[in-house]
């Protein structure tokens, strides 16, 4: 059976083959039986949704810029100011999350996910720019202290070294 959207990544299972990296997330949470992942009611869908959005901002950003051929110094210090884009974004991030150990409150959510992934591509961009924001620290901690991801992270698999992503960018070299 082909996928109706071939794309990388993807998951068979069975007959089905899944791409697109939100709804590969989806599926394995909701074959788990853990949709809550996904919000326990409406509100709690909706206000996801529009944390997914404005982290989809900043990572997409942050991806502009770092998989530039033209990328300098410059660009990232223009990236990098105080009344830019990012900063706007990061302020409001941080204050949401003041009081919270995740985004939504006590139980993670697969936005944190995102979120984590993000603050972490940043982190490797300019690490003073993420410790202004202390919520930053965290929510992070609380995400590398999960079950799986702890262990992950001290395993000889984990290297501190590479980012996420498997392309070649500006900050792979930093």
């Amino acid at each position: 059976m082909a996928s109706p959207f071939p794309n990388l990544p993807y998951l068979i299972d069975n007959e089905r083959i899944i791409t697109e990296s939100d709804a590969i997330l989806f599926y394995l949470a909701c074959l788990k039986g853990r949709e809550d992942l996904y919000g326990v009611d409406f509100e709690e869908k909706l206000l996801l949704l529009q944390l997914r959005g404005v982290i989809k901002d900043v990572a997409s950003e942050i991806s502009d810029l770092i998989y530039n051929p033209n990328y300098n110094e410059q660009m990232k210090e223009e990236f990098l100011k105080e009344d830019g884009f990012i900063q706007k974004k990061l302020v409001f991030l941080n204050k949401f999350l003041v009081g919270k150990q995740f985004l939504t409150g006590s139980n993670v959510k697969y936005v944190d996910f995102w979120f984590y992934e993000t603050i972490q591509l940043l982190q490797k961009l300019s690490p003073k720019m993420v410790e202004k924001y202390e919520t930053f620290a965290v929510l992070t901690g609380n995400i590398r202290k999960l079950n799986g991801i702890e262990t992950y992270l001290k395993s000889p698999r984990f290297n501190a070294n590479k980012t996420f992503s498997n392309q070649i960018h500006s900050i792979s070299n930093i």
